[in-house]
């Protein structure tokens, strides 16, 4: 399941009608624009009208407490909502959790506005959570209001871009955000990334970007790459936004930034010169490629250029790094960047 705010074409027009009525409401919130919480909120609100408010109610015994350790496994029919649900979420302040709840009241008013909860029937909420639990979530405005402060949280923190690059000039946009549940409750993050993702249609495809050996683990950037941010201000970013202190190995060893790192084989073994020159006519292949804008030829030397350097070099290195940046954005251009682009 994804959850997509921005110019989607791939849903079925029927199937987006039956949910986009309850997003209407939303477009009051536009006074928010340019302080990225419209986006944001609107993300949780979706994610919620996805299904129609008789799904929730009817297993709401599975929208109870969070359970992390089952974040990767969604149950038939429920199309990621229990993913979403079961993620681990950030809070850093008691304002930030008012802020969250005035939110989820503010978005439930929109519900009761659209008729999405019309002609709820609260009975199965009062055998989970009534009785001698006496849980206020009994109450059908107080569970989903529940529902809508879960999502956001959510959504904070493992949202993604949707990018599009004008093949004109190589100049990326951002068209949206969405959110990719299984992808977020399973892959961590590195400063050090070995994997790239590029969006087809509602689908985000995650790619190695160089080689990865038995047992290492699988991750994404979430924010701050140590080519070219300083160790300081990504830990601080990852502490602020995500909570946690990142151990990865180019925090560890402190990695410096793209300009001081080596750029050739022979710079970190004088016995690579073959490799070296090996490398460089990928490279001058790979540029006329560019040129011809014949990406998923790009793309195919660049994989083989990485394949090349992982086998000799290990981070950090320029060749790595710029090799993997040009490989996302030969991805996009190749398969990923006719998604959301208009008139595609």
């Amino acid at each position: 399941m994804s959850i997509v705010i921005g110019r989607n074409p791939h849903e079925p027009w029927k199937q987006g009608m039956q949910t986009f009525f309850f997003d209407l409401m939303l477009l009051s919130t536009d006074f928010f624009q340019g302080t990225g919480a419209t986006s944001l909120i609107f993300l949780g609100y979706r994610l919620l009208t996805k299904k129609p408010a008789k799904f929730y109610l009817d297993n709401c015994g599975y929208f109870d407490q969070p359970n992390t350790s089952s974040v990767s496994k969604s149950r038939p029919g429920f199309d990621g909502q229990d993913i979403v649900f079961n993620t681990v979420l950030h809070m850093d302040s008691s304002l930030h959790v008012l802020e969250k709840i005035l939110t989820a009241i503010f978005l439930l008013n929109c519900l009761q506005m659209t008729g999405y909860l019309d002609k709820c029937d609260g009975s199965n909420l009062e055998s989970v959570f009534g009785g001698q639990r006496n849980d206020v979530r009994a109450d059908v405005q107080v569970f989903f209001a529940s529902l809508l402060f879960q999502n956001s949280l959510a959504i904070l923190s493992n949202n993604h871009a949707i990018s599009e690059i004008d093949p004109s000039n190589l100049k990326k946009s951002i068209v949206g955000l969405a959110m990719f549940p299984k992808v977020a409750s399973i892959i961590n993050h590195s400063c050090d990334p070995n994997t790239c993702t590029v969006v087809v249609k509602s689908k985000q495809i995650t790619l190695a970007t160089r080689i990865i050996k038995e047992g290492e683990q699988i991750c994404h950037v979430y924010t701050g790459h140590f080519a070219d941010t300083p160790r300081k201000e990504r830990q601080a970013a990852l502490k602020s936004f995500y909570h946690f202190d990142c151990h990865c190995q180019a925090c560890l060893e402190d990695y410096p930034l793209f300009a001081k790192c080596p750029q050739t084989f022979t710079e970190v073994d004088p016995n690579l010169a073959d490799v070296d020159k090996e490398c460089q006519f990928l490279g001058n292949v790979s540029e006329q490629a560019w040129d011809m804008k014949d990406y998923a030829k790009a793309t195919n030397i660049l994989c083989k250029r990485l394949s090349l350097a992982c086998q000799h070099l290990k981070s950090p290195h320029k060749i790595l790094i710029m090799d993997r940046a040009m490989l996302v954005q030969a991805l996009t251009l190749c398969y990923g960047n006719q998604t959301y682009q208009a008139g595609k």
